[in-house]
């Protein structure tokens, strides 16, 4: 193997390691705000005021972390942030229904 192509194949290398490496990066950070806005969500009275939200904000972070664990990244970043939005949107509910 000549050194050009030893070059090549080392950035490739490299490369593809970087790549595979921010996947759980980025699902961590993803992750944090879904769980803090489900957090306020509960705090707010959603299980009583808005429950059918609150379970779909715990149903996509189920997912979320299905995803992750099987190393699908970019979906589980995907559903933390749905999961973010579906608690956020539980939260706001909830606020506006309590007595």
């Amino acid at each position: 193997m000549s050194a050009a192509a030893a070059r090549r194949a080392l950035v490739v290398a490299l490369s593809l390691a970087l790549l595979v490496g921010c996947g759980p990066i980025h699902f961590g950070r993803a992750l944090r705000p879904a769980r803090r806005a489900l957090a306020e969500a509960e705090a707010a009275g959603a299980a009583d005021h808005a429950p059918y939200e609150l379970a779909l904000a715990r149903a996509r972070l189920a997912e979320a972390r299905d995803d992750a664990g099987a190393s699908r990244y970019q979906d589980a970043a995907d559903h933390a942030r749905a999961a973010e939005r579906a608690a956020r949107l539980a939260a706001r509910r909830a606020l506006e229904r309590r007595p």
